[in-house]
């Protein structure tokens, strides 16, 4: 295996079966290390190797117990293995990162240091005599399994010293989960060249952020930022912040927390606001509207944008540009009572001439109403204007004119209110007039049902002695609320309790534009 493994997904090291060494035919392996010791360069050079800079900075002792460690002069970067080992390349020199990541090594950062700086972006930290004499060190590491490898192909280091270490427990995962929890628990982070940059550090070292990672970044527990503090947090194009919300009845201004565009951070342009006692605002900029929608199609807009971009505060339910601040593109349905202080929905409608609402009546009484009980000795009244100027309709979708009443295109309650009048020439004239739903029914005794409904009656009219000029007028009126479903139909009928004359036209008449039908809907 060569390279670092990142996951328990990666296979381990084989058990060992045999010592652990490392073998190369260059010069300069095998300088044992102790609490100090001296390193060669590539031109014979001696410099000092300060171990306690290399245990405090980097967690690492050596040599561990049963181990050794060595330490081979630069260019010579080919080594034999004969069992997993952890490599550390120490280049003493200030070094672009990018390449040597590329390749496979870690990045091991110093903890901050008053003697220590960050160069510019994509350079690894300046340490100063750290691991060395020398002027700049700076240490990386990888594990290598067994066999022969070039450690630098490429020539990235020339100048690098290699520190090998035994892997003693043949667990790399876990040695390296615990170096990395050494860095992060002295608070050195990546910075954006995928170096390890260390919050707060003296000279140039940026402060804000203290954590920046270029890529995924993953928590399997809780992640705690600001918490309970009034700060600002940006998630991709997403704003996470905070706006004093003072409540207009008590006057007290209570703590948020608000999610916006990145681009809207004021207190008129945020999305949602929530305070600490848990009032809940959402809000659009102005001349800007929200918008419900499900599965990608819209079908509530709040705050509708007029053509002059002003926000006009209509809602709409089914309606794209809504002209009142409810405008529903459909029916409504409430299972209470619609309260409003002006009802807009009625139909009203006046008759035509009709001859023959005396000339049907009837005998047969099965009740005590004094009038005929089957449906057939009643006469439909079929004469009121469904055109006109005498006829006014607030709105089609609820009233279908028809010339014996209407028909109810929507659900709900009415109220309907008939007011006829009646004229004759002819003697013993008395009219009765009464409403029914969806055809005329059979009176029965102590029936329960709406239909037949009320009656109402003109009064006994004896014009004969005076050719219609005396005792020829009457007039009968009912009001009614009525429950009725969709396409229920509300007609008229009338039947004469006294004398008929033989003849039609011979008892009484609806003289013109006299009598009235009024249906009110009611919600």
């Amino acid at each position: 295996m060569s390279g670092v493994p990142y996951s328990s997904s990666e296979s381990l090291p084989s058990l060992q079966t045999i010592p652990w060494a490392v073998s190369a035919t260059h010069t300069n392996l095998n300088q044992s290390i102790t609490s100090s010791a001296a390193l060669t360069t590539s031109n014979g050079t001696a410099v000092t190797y300060i171990n306690n800079s290399l245990n405090s900075e980097h967690n690492i002792v050596l040599p561990k117990p049963g181990s050794t460690a060595h330490f081979v002069s630069p260019q010579q970067p080919i080594f034999t293995f004969t069992q997993p080992t952890r490599v550390f390349m120490i280049i003493p020199t200030t070094t672009n990162t990018v390449p040597l990541v590329n390749a496979g090594w870690i990045f091991s950062p110093q903890v901050g240091g008053p003697a220590r700086r960050l160069p510019a972006l994509g350079m690894d930290d300046v340490f100063t005599g750290v691991i060395s004499g020398l002027g700049a060190d700076y240490l990386y590491e990888r594990f290598y399994d067994a066999g022969t490898h070039n450690l630098d192909p490429t020539g990235l280091a020339p100048e690098a010293f290699f520190l090998f270490e035994e892997v003693i427990d043949f667990d790399i995962l876990a040695e390296l989960r615990a170096r990395q929890m050494h860095w992060f628990e002295n608070g050195l982070l990546p910075n954006d060249g995928g170096n390890y940059a260390v919050g707060g550090l003296a000279g140039t070292q940026p402060t804000d952020p203290k954590l920046h990672v270029e890529g995924k970044l993953r928590a399997s527990g809780s992640l705690e930022a600001g918490k309970n503090t009034d700060q600002v947090c940006h998630l991709g194009r997403g704003r996470i912040g905070h706006f004093p919300v003072t409540n207009a009845n008590t006057g007290v201004t209570s703590s948020s927390v608000s999610f916006s565009h990145h681009d809207c951070d004021a207190a008129t342009n945020f999305a949602l606001v929530q305070t600490e006692d848990g009032e809940t605002i959402v809000n659009s900029a102005a001349g800007k509207h929200m918008e419900f929608m499900v599965g990608g199609v819209a079908y509530m807009r709040v705050g509708y944008t007029d053509s002059n971009g002003a926000s006009t505060g209509y809602i709409g339910i089914n309606q794209a540009a809504p002209a009142e601040y409810l405008d529903v593109g459909g029916n409504i349905k409430a299972s209470g009572n619609v309260i409003a202080t002006n009802i807009k929905n009625y139909y009203q409608t006046t008759n035509s001439l009709n001859s023959t609402v005396g000339d049907n009546g009837g005998t047969t009484h099965s009740t005590n109403a004094g009038c005929p009980s089957p449906a057939g000795d009643w006469t439909q009244y079929n004469s009121w204007k469904i055109t006109g100027v005498d006829t006014v309709n607030s709105n089609t979708n609820v009233f279908s004119p028809k010339t014996y009443g209407f028909e109810a295109l929507v659900a709900g309650t009415y109220k309907i209110t008939i007011n006829m009048a009646f004229q004759t020439s002819a003697a013993n004239q008395l009219i009765v007039i009464r409403l029914a739903k969806n055809g005329l029914n059979d009176d029965v005794q102590n029936a329960t049902q709406e239909n037949p409904g009320p009656l109402a009656g003109t009064g006994f009219m004896n014009s004969f002695a005076n050719s219609g000029t005396i005792n020829s007028f009457g007039s009968a009126a009912l009001t009614h609320i009525m429950t009725l479903g969709a396409n229920d139909n509300i007609s008229v009928y009338t039947t004469n309790v006294s004398q008929i004359h033989s003849g039609t036209g011979n008892n009484s008449f609806t003289r013109e534009g006299y009598s009235q039908f009024l249906a009110e809907y009611l919600g």
